[in-house]
């Protein structure tokens, strides 16, 4: 093994150091005293080199020794060079922290780094908005602060590729979709968005894909079935014949898009939000259904309508559902009943609940 340049040197200063130490103690008559003095005076001065840097290490000096000679100078020379490199990694890292701050407290979302225990490590600006968090909340339990039980069992599930939707803990106006991503060793960062303005958006535009594909239904019934009259009255007359035929294909196909939209909107609407249940007068809504199933029928020759409605009871029940299915049986009672026949609409309490 090739021993470095520096112990070359000090190996040789020492032997260089005794041997005059020899030669002049030989001259007096004492050499092996001679000798003995300087190497107590080199172990000397290796100890006091060990007490410096002992110092320096327990940051009771800060500056390393300047110029030393031997050995020493080139230790020292390389604990300046790592002491340097690692000052600048110090400003790098003190930089990049400065930088993931400036724009962690920019993010319009709450950001909360969490340990193993879910407890709060660091918070941003926008977690003491959304979440009511202060600074000083470092060191609690997340759920002491976000009290929910549906909170609670998220974080007990342990899964967390779903996230969640939740009231805020601020406004009970505000909903907020919390996420929860893992990450280093056992530690997790939870994410927390308003999303008050878009879950409104979405229920406004399944409200009207329902409300529109429903409110649709019955005019282009009304096109439907005078086309299919004038089907029947046109006899052999391809010239007129052509067209209706057209046109009706058409309107199927309008009807076909619309149960896609219904069916769409219904769906949305049964795995994102429960309907909301209203206590209504079935009677007095199937009045108004009768009237537009009135309107149609003039279409296909005229029916007439016997009202059997018992109206001295509620219900609570989605309007938009029950609306819907009467309004289909009506339609298709009048589409499929003799033009002159009679039509008899029944509401009456039973043992069970309501029948129609």
């Amino acid at each position: 093994m090739r021993l470095p340049a520096s112990w070359l040197r000090e190996f040789t200063s020492l032997g260089a150091f005794l041997a005059i130490l020899w030669l002049l103690g030989s001259t007096t008559g004492y050499p092996g005293p001679m000798v003995l003095g300087g190497l107590l005076a080199y172990f000397s001065w290796h100890i006091f080199n060990l007490y410096r840097l002992v110092q320096w290490l327990d940051r009771k000096r800060k500056k390393l020794p300047g110029f030393t000679p031997g050995m020493w100078g080139d230790i020292y020379y390389r604990l300046e060079t790592r002491k340097r490199k690692t000052n600048r990694r110090k400003k790098q890292v003190r930089r990049l922290l400065k930088a993931f701050n400036t724009s962690s407290r920019a993010l319009p979302d709450a950001t909360v780094t969490l340990d193993r225990d879910f407890r709060i490590q660091w918070i941003n600006d926008a977690a003491v908005n959304l979440l009511g968090m202060r600074k000083s909340d470092a060191g609690q339990p997340v759920i002491n602060l976000v009290r929910n039980p549906d909170f609670n069992a998220y974080l007990d599930k342990g899964k967390f590729s779903e996230p969640l939707t939740l009231t805020s803990p601020v406004s009970l106006d505000s909903e907020l979709m919390f996420k929860i991503v893992p990450y280093g060793h056992k530690q997790y960062l939870l994410l927390a968005r308003d999303v008050t303005k878009q879950n409104k958006l979405d229920q406004m535009r399944r409200d009207f894909i329902a409300n529109a594909s429903h409110e649709l239904r019955t005019p282009l019934a009304v096109l439907q079935g005078s086309i299919e009259q004038m089907e029947l009255a046109c006899e052999d007359d391809d010239t007129t014949c052509r067209p209706l035929s057209r046109m009706r294909r058409q309107c199927e196909r309008m009807k076909s898009i619309l149960e896609d939209l219904l069916t769409l909107a219904r769906l949305e609407g049964r795995f994102t939000d429960v309907a909301p249940l209203e206590v209504i007068s079935p009677g007095l809504l199937l009045r108004d259904v009768v009237e537009e199933a009135r309107a149609f029928s003039d279409q296909q020759g005229g029916h007439s309508f016997r009202l059997k409605l018992d109206e001295s009871f509620q219900l609570r029940v989605n309007m938009e559902d029950l609306l819907i299915a009467c309004s289909n049986l009506l339609t298709n009672a009048v589409r499929y009943t003799p033009a002159g026949g009679t039509i008899t609409v029944t509401l009456e309490l039973t043992g069970n609940g309501a029948r129609f």
